[in-house]
């Protein structure tokens, strides 16, 4: 009897054993697979979170394309991030013609994760552009003081940056709607202003589609706070100067031959912006407000246009000359314009067509 007691008690601390092994050996094995899958989906996040942090950037930064590849984000102490940007003329069977390709990898143990999208770069829209300086609106005065001599304050004629002969037909130095009577006031000198013809009336400017476009831009822009807002010709942005409510109003001014920027300005009723002295803007200058080309050389090469103050609640534009500064109109600064404005706000040129975890 006690034989038989002892042989049961044993076989019981056996199986007891045995079944505990068993458990501890599934607790270690489901240890492992939990931190196998939280560093798999740790790594999965990383990779999403790089490639959201490298579409910011090229969307943001156009002199991306110069930077070295591939880009590294160290956003954990353990894994980086790889991301590599492939175009259609590298991988023309992988990536579609005018989109560009975005991979981001991380490497945890042996296994690659990725997360990639697929962008397509986006031109933006520009109004026509029917004169060196246009007209879209009503209320508005354009004046001219200090036009010594046969000096041209407005060209139509197509003008490079650089000074020489821009490819485009000539255009209008000034147009405006075919209603608008004793806008221009001229001081001294003789007609400011050039073009084919110099002073063109039309009644097809279409200012709601101007005033469509502009608040486009506005989505796309940040509100002045300081020179650094501004954009350059290599990699030009749009700057809002004031709020279209008229609230806010803000006196820009820049001068100096270190004062050279570039992409779209737009001056909101009540605000004004000034150049002056050896500042050159390559662009587009949207003046609901007032735009002055003050004393010294300023230049401005591409367009400037005032909006039509009915629609977009403007009172009395004014766009005033003094001195001996120059608007061109220039087709290279609005092409160069269209194809590498960033924008600068809440959303910039490269549109993600496709994205893949």
């Amino acid at each position: 009897m006690g034989r038989a007691l002892l042989i049961i008690c044993l076989g019981s601390f056996i199986i007891l054993g045995i079944v505990q092994h068993a458990v501890n050996n599934r607790s270690v094995s489901v240890s492992g697979g939990n931190v196998e899958t939280f560093y798999a989906n740790h790594g999965q996040n990383m990779a999403g979170s790089a490639l959201e942090m490298a579409i910011n950037r090229m969307n943001f930064d156009n002199s991306w394309e110069s930077h070295s590849q591939p880009w590294i984000y160290s956003l954990d102490e353990d894994m980086d991030a790889h991301v590599r940007i492939d175009e259609h003329d590298d991988f023309p069977g992988e990536v579609p013609e005018g989109y560009y390709r975005v991979r981001s990898e991380v490497q945890v143990g042996d296994k690659t994760l990725e997360a990639f999208a697929f962008l397509l770069k986006n031109s933006i829209e520009l109004p026509e552009i029917e004169s060196a300086l246009g007209v879209y609106g009503s209320g508005s005065t354009i004046n001219f003081s200090g036009a010594g001599g046969d000096k041209k304050m407005v060209s139509g004629f197509d003008t490079n940056p650089d000074g020489s002969d821009g490819p485009a037909e000539a255009l209008p130095g000034i147009s405006s709607p075919d209603d608008e009577d004793d806008l221009i006031n001229i001081s001294g000198g003789s007609i400011p202003y050039e073009g084919d013809p110099d002073y063109l009336k039309r009644d097809d400017l279409d200012s709601e589609e101007l005033e469509r476009i502009v608040e486009e831009y506005r989505g796309m822009g940040r509100r002045y706070e300081s020179e650094s807002d501004f954009g350059t010709p290599e990699n030009p942005a749009v700057t809002i100067i004031g709020e279209k409510d008229g609230g806010n109003n803000q006196d820009v001014k820049i001068s100096g031959s270190s004062a050279h920027y570039g992409g779209i300005i737009i001056v909101e009723a009540g605000s004004s912006f000034t150049m002056s002295g050896d500042s050159v803007f390559e662009g587009l200058i949207i003046v609901h407000g007032t735009f002055e080309a003050a004393a010294g050389t300023p230049y401005v090469y591409g367009g400037v246009i005032l909006g039509d103050n009915a629609k977009v609640e403007i009172d009395q534009p004014d766009f005033d000359l003094q001195g001996n500064p120059t608007v061109h109109y220039s087709s290279q600064s609005l092409q160069n314009l269209q194809d590498n404005i960033t924008g600068g706000g809440s959303s910039g040129n490269m549109v993600v067509d496709r994205i893949f975890y």
